[in-house]
């Protein structure tokens, strides 16, 4: 870095020099001077010795030959950079205009207005925390960025672009909730950023955007709500093209992706989502046709039935499926023959197979028609099976070798799974750790509804801790409550009789912990069946709670209605909890003990004498308030 007592010296320094980016921190100055390199600009940061406000401006506004220009306000209202602003008009040249005002974290007041009349060659505009003053035509204007904007300054400034121009966009941080129509006329939009916004839906009308390569929807509501990806729009786009599909799918296709299905889409226009590289769109495109499909399938042993299995299938083996239908006297095939009768058709499509398809006419089955077509054949057994054949199937999958649970695997995708099971199975499924997920998706894919395995697919993203949220906050006809509750605890009380593993086990554990809270914090039948768990798993009157991860909460008044309960094991610290429930506890005549587990009681130098001292006055309150129980306190 090279020091000057001037701006002007530094001019002298760098004849050469372009533009300048100057920014204004609260107490001090950044100055750096842009150097031509090629098609872009060099920085060269300088430092000025004795800085003087007024000084600065005037040396700064006496070179009106600026090609580029960079300024900002930091921890500061912009008094300075307030003055450049009010004289832009001088910069004729200029191409390039960047102006930081009110960043993140340090909002201004009021946004600075900004006149964009007078600049025949600018390309480059670059807003933040500001509103544009124009009456003329930005005609040169390839990219615009505004940020901290709102709706109103973007949908008024979009006239005066040239939408064959204009290749990028950014919109970040504009509190928009939908997007401004006139960007459908962009035909060579490249990039778009709509980060930070409150967008929920995004028009379908945005993928007729044929160049558009680039789109940011980072921290927007839609990509909580759905499945969609940043990518998938891109990559929709860019398929369309190749394809040369037509408007209308375009907009079909991207509201598929945002679970915005239209009822007027008919069989042809869904049949080519098939073909499109995209996993999201094939699986709401078949959603969407097992509506429209009339299932061609049935039960049947004639011979003259010939099934061609077109395509890849998801939890079906295409091979032993033909074998399978063989040996019930079904002929099938990976090709259409002359003999065909019915195509089922796959999840992923070739664009030629597409169009084989629809020249042939012929009537059409989908994956779960066949689905249930096999079912019906093979009539699983396991769906009917004794007490000893579960508890043995039980016990394969909750082992943590992979074998065993391989083998109860393979047992039940030729025999189906059992009702109680299948609970089981559908819990572990979104843990995010474990090598049973893989053994676990083929059968859920063959054994589940399209609605339930768009659910399935979706929470695995999700986790364990959010799915089980969702299902308590917001019970879904697609399961049964109560029986994934007496899955989990069954699960949950294997583990715990292990209770000495460390809490942080990758095991099932922890997770299973946080099922019993909700179960608590929901009462009702969740409540009493995680009561009645913590009872029989302990062959004792003792109830476990746990709130160590997961905050406060309420015993279940439901607990009342055990009247055998002797004690209750608490874990780690819930003091407070214990006083949070000292009316409930008051209650419960049968109660004799609280038994609390604490990890610091012999080793304080965890958390030092002071907190350790506070703990112990704790338990001496506690006894004080509870003095007809016994207080006991033990470390793991």
């Amino acid at each position: 870095m090279n020091t000057f007592s001037s701006l002007t010296e530094a001019f002298q320094a760098y004849p050469t020099c372009i533009g300048i980016d100057f920014t204004e921190f609260s107490t001090w100055f950044k100055f750096e001077l842009l150097l031509p390199s090629g098609d872009a600009y060099t920085k060269q940061e300088i430092k000025i010795s004795n800085p003087q406000p007024d000084l600065l401006i005037q040396e700064i506004l006496s070179q009106p030959h600026w090609q580029v220009l960079e300024i900002g306000a930091f921890e500061n209202k912009g008094v300075w950079m307030q003055q450049i602003v009010s004289q832009l008009h001088k910069f004729t040249q200029l191409q390039k205009l960047w102006i930081r005002y009110g960043y993140t974290r340090y909002h201004a007041e009021e946004p600075l207005s900004v006149s964009l009349n007078g600049f025949p060659h600018l390309t480059t505009i670059h807003l933040q925390g500001c509103t544009i003053s124009l009456s003329e035509p930005l005609s040169q204007a390839t990219a615009l960025y505004m940020e901290l904007t709102s709706f109103e300054e973007i949908h008024d400034i979009l006239p005066y672009l040239n939408p064959e121009k204009v290749t990028r966009l950014s919109f970040s941080e504009a509190n928009l909730t939908t997007l401004p129509e006139q960007l459908q006329s962009f035909s060579q939009l490249k990039s778009l950023d709509l980060s930070r916004n409150n967008l929920t839906t995004i028009p379908s009308w945005l993928s007729s955007l044929k160049e558009l390569t680039n789109i940011s929807l980072y921290a927007n509501p839609i990509l909580k709500k759905t499945e969609l990806k940043e990518a998938m729009i891109t990559k929709l786009i860019t398929q369309c093209n190749k394809q040369n599909t037509s408007t209308r799918l375009r907009g079909l296709y991207l509201n598929l992706l945002q679970n915005q299905p239209d009822e007027s889409a008919t069989t042809e226009d869904l049949l080519p989502a098939l073909s499109m590289d995209i996993e999201l769109l094939n699986r709401k495109a078949m959603q969407e046709l097992l509506k429209k499909v009339v299932n061609r399938l049935k039960e049947t042993g004639t011979p003259s039935q010939h099934i061609a299995l077109i395509g890849k299938f998801k939890g079906i083996s295409v091979p032993e499926t033909i074998e399978q239908l063989k040996q019930h006297g079904i002929e099938a095939t990976e090709k259409r023959t002359p003999t065909t009768t019915t195509l089922c058709i796959g999840e992923s499509l070739t664009a030629k197979q597409i169009t084989e398809i629809g020249k042939h006419q012929l009537p059409l089955a989908l994956p779960q028609h066949l689905r249930d077509f096999l079912q019906q054949l093979d009539r699983p057994y396991l769906k009917e099976s004794d007490a000893e054949t579960q508890e043995n199937l039980f016990r394969l999958l909750h082992s943590q070798e992979e074998s065993n649970i391989k083998i109860a695997t393979e047992i039940m995708l030729s025999g189906g799974i059992p009702k109680d099971i299948f609970y089981m199975i559908l819990l572990l499924s979104f843990l995010k750790t474990g090598g049973y997920r893989a053994a676990f998706k083929k059968l859920l894919e063959k054994y589940t509804t399209p609605e339930q395995h768009d659910f399935i697919v979706k929470q695995q993203k999700a986790g364990f801790y959010k799915t089980i949220d969702l299902l308590f906050d917001k019970p879904s006809e697609l399961f049964d409550l109560n029986k994934l509750v007496a899955a989990g605890l069954r699960i949950f009380a294997i583990e715990n009789s292990q209770r000495m593993k460390s809490y942080n086990d990758e095991g099932f554990l922890r997770s299973f912990h946080y099922l019993v809270k909700r179960c608590f914090v929901t009462g009702g039948e969740p409540g009493r069946l995680a009561i009645k768990a913590q009872l029989e798993e302990k062959t004792l009157n003792v109830l476990f709670t746990d709130d160590s991860y997961f905050g406060k909460f309420k015993l279940p008044t439901e607990l009342l209605e055990f009247t055998d309960v002797e004690r209750i094991i608490c874990s780690q610290n819930v003091m407070t909890e214990v006083a949070t429930n000292r009316k409930t506890i008051q209650k419960m005549s049968s109660l004799k003990e609280l038994v609390l587990y604490h990890y610091s009681v012999d080793v304080t130098t965890s958390y030092g004498k002071e907190y350790y001292d506070g703990w112990q006055k704790g338990v001496a309150k506690l006894k004080d308030t509870l003095p007809h129980l016994q207080i006991t306190v033990q470390t793991y």
